[in-house]
């Protein structure tokens, strides 16, 4: 029946009349297992259509409402998503996926809220629903791990450490859970546990390179050279288009003097996302300087400035570029805005000085 359902709903979307006249006859549950596939598969358009059909043929199914108020998430349809969830909530209030689905929507909501007082009030309702989720499932490590997301949010640090502990303990091997408890360590300043939550998250997930490009920056933090590198070679090793962790490389490589692998490795960060990393064009120009190329940096210094025009560092280093070159007009000129982004920038204060005697 599943593979007959598939083209059914590419035919609707057609629009072709018998498909139309044959979807007619669909149970609410074939619309449901039809919009659970197309979910899936990241089609959210297809998955929505699917659970509309589902909800109109049974209004009062929880699990019909749960299926679009999802989708309508995935969509930011945020607050028809909200209402669906509540109805489906209204209607199985032990429906646990509901009340997770609900509290994201509030948070999403929140985020998309530039009024304060409105955001903590959506951040007040989503820890309310997850009150609710506590009472239902109090050893869900999904409504702990989320319960940390929003208080992070909210500003809370402890709290949001707190949750993230307690999630971590109910489900060990959630290398997302132990990712989120080293970005609440990093919001306090605790270089160390974070560092050591990371850890755990590489070894609950090791072939996910996204963690360990993480943990090698952090380890570059701390001054571990010799093993960020490690950690990251072995990131763009698993995922060899993985940009991020070609970004972590090539900075821990500069770090470290080797200014030829520095340049390779932020070259192919570039050349995988141009347009993300203004850092690396940055580092791409301190590399070219340190090697006595100053034309190179120029080019990459002025590429970071127009990815990043309110970096004052980024201004100030295409000064020294230009400097370096005999351009002296276009160095006084990047020092000067330099000083505007930054008035204390005492590097560009002291160029601009020598330059103007």
């Amino acid at each position: 029946m599943r593979n007959r359902i598939v083209p059914l709903l590419l035919a609707l979307l057609l629009g072709a009349g018998l498909a139309q006249q044959e979807a007619k006859d669909l149970t609410p549950e074939a619309w449901m297992l039809l919009g659970n596939k197309y979910y899936a598969e990241g089609a959210y358009d297809a998955s929505f259509i699917a659970y509309k059909q589902a909800v109109k043929k049974d209004p009062n199914n929880p699990r019909a409402l749960y299926g679009l108020g999802r989708v309508q998430l995935k969509l930011g349809l945020l607050n028809p998503a909200v209402e669906n969830l509540k109805r489906a909530i209204a209607l199985d209030a032990r429906f646990l996926p509901a009340y997770l689905a609900l509290a994201k929507a509030y948070l999403e909501l929140a985020g998309e809220s530039e009024d304060p007082a409105l955001k903590k009030l959506q951040l007040a309702k989503a820890k309310s629903v997850l009150a609710d989720a506590k009472r239902i499932a109090p050893e869900d490590a999904a409504v702990y791990n989320l319960e940390g997301v929003i208080e992070e949010a909210l500003g809370n640090h402890e709290q949001a450490i707190a949750a993230f502990k307690k999630a971590a303990e109910l489900d060990p091997q959630n290398a997302q859970i132990r990712y989120n408890l080293a970005l609440a360590y990093l919001a306090q300043g605790k270089l160390e546990e974070a560092v050591a939550a990371l850890e755990e998250a590489v070894r609950a997930a090791p072939e996910e390179p996204y963690y360990r490009a993480r943990l090698g920056a952090l380890l570059a933090v701390k001054g571990e050279l010799d093993r960020a590198e490690e950690v990251l070679t072995e990131a763009v090793r698993l995922d060899p288009e993985n940009s991020l962790a070609w970004d972590y490389l090539g900075q821990v490589r500069l770090k470290k003097g080797d200014f030829a692998g520095a340049i390779a490795a932020l070259k192919k960060a570039v050349e995988l996302a141009p347009l993300a990393y203004p850092e690396a064009y940055f580092y791409l120009g301190q590399a070219h300087l340190e090697l006595g190329q100053a034309k190179e940096a120029r080019f990459f210094f002025t590429k970071a400035v127009v990815l990043a025009s309110k970096n004052a560092d980024y201004r100030y280093w295409l000064g020294v570029a230009n400097e370096k070159l005999g351009d002296l007009e276009g160095a006084r000129a990047q020092y000067r805005e330099a000083l505007k982004l930054d008035p204390e920038h005492q590097k560009a204060k002291e160029a601009l000085a020598r330059l103007e005697k």
